[in-house]
């Protein structure tokens, strides 16, 4: 499953470093700056340098604020200067540590001002599932066809599901809430793994890990907090619940596979046309009391249509504009 680290805006988010990576970059720099790096520390930067393009980032940056500070006109850069100059000459000392913060701070301050209200969009094409790594460290899975507006600011993370299903491992930061909102309602995390789909019938949450809160969005009062393996539906009119459900098989669609147990095959036909470019056409009413078990690739809709085709006895037709007509043998 390919893996996007390129939002549709023009100043991707997911590459930026975080305050923690800026730290670590700012005190490579005050190593290298002491001259005491041993071969050992070289060969350790290279690999943390390597390990993720946000290091790169924040080390260029780094650098390049260095540079930069003698050319500094005002005050806060002024500020900014006389800190990294005592973090070049106190080196060692508790002061030069707390240099080093002011450069971590000030650094960050110039080059991300403003960007707590920025916003990424991200969409998937039909039979497209990718992965979306957010700048927190959460990892959002995006199935067929859906579209997203991520908002990651300092007080909270909110994405934003007009269409399709979402999958995501939420990194823990309790001081920053991770919501995902549509026209029905919110499902706040309240752990680390939960799914959202939004549909004609509302916005379904299935729970994989710890805890959600779900609220729909003209009762507040109404909410509900699931746990693992349970799932329910937001609408108009509150939260329907929806029973339990096996977890580790309902998210097996981020890894491109459809599990079903004794399902309607009229339900399974629907969910693998989800991944296919072109129509699906059947008449469900000549469908009625056939059902199916087994795993079927997403990935290759064809295939796993044939696979149902044979598992419920159906015959399936292909027109010449790529539409698949399916029905009784």
């Amino acid at each position: 499953m390919p893996t996007e680290h390129r939002p549709s805006e023009h100043r991707p988010t997911e590459h930026r470093p975080s305050p923690a990576v800026i730290e670590t970059a700012a005190n490579w720099a005050a190593r290298f700056d002491s001259e005491e790096a041993s071969d050992a520390d070289r060969a350790e930067f290279v690999a943390w340098q390597s390990a993720h393009p946000s290091h790169r980032a924040a080390w260029n940056a780094i650098r390049a604020f260095d540079s930069s500070l003698d050319a500094a006109g005002d005050l806060e850069h002024a500020a900014l200067r006389r800190a990294a100059q005592a973090r070049l000459t106190r080196r060692r000392t508790a002061a030069g540590g707390f240099a080093v913060a002011l450069l971590v701070a000030g650094w960050s301050m110039l080059h991300f001002a403003g960007s707590a209200d920025e916003t990424a969009r991200y969409q998937t094409a039909r039979g497209q599932v990718k992965t979306v790594a957010l700048e927190d460290g959460s990892d959002l899975v995006m199935d067929t066809d859906a579209a997203v507006t991520v908002a990651l600011t300092r007080s909270e993370r909110i994405v934003d599901l007009a269409r399709g299903q979402v999958f995501v491992h939420v990194a823990k930061a309790p001081d920053r809430p991770f919501v995902i909102r549509t026209a029905d309602g919110t499902a706040t995390a309240l752990g680390t793994a939960y799914s959202v789909r939004r549909d004609s019938a509302g916005t379904r949450v299935m729970v994989t890990e710890s805890h959600v809160r779900i609220c729909p969005a003209d009762l507040p009062n109404a909410c509900r907090t699931l746990g693992p393996g349970e799932q329910a539906r937001i609408t108009s009119s509150g939260v329907v619940g929806l029973g339990r459900i096996d977890a580790a098989r309902a998210s097996l669609w981020t890894s491109g596979w459809l599990e079903v147990d004794d399902r309607p095959v009229v339900e399974v036909l629907s969910e693998i046309a989800r991944y296919r470019k072109h129509s699906v056409r059947f008449d469900p009413g000549q469908l009625l009391g056939r059902n199916v078990t087994g795993s079927y690739p997403l990935s290759e809709p064809d295939r796993a249509l044939s696979g149902v085709a044979d598992a419920a006895d159906l015959s399936i037709a292909r027109q010449p504009d790529g539409t698949l007509v399916i029905g009784p043998r």
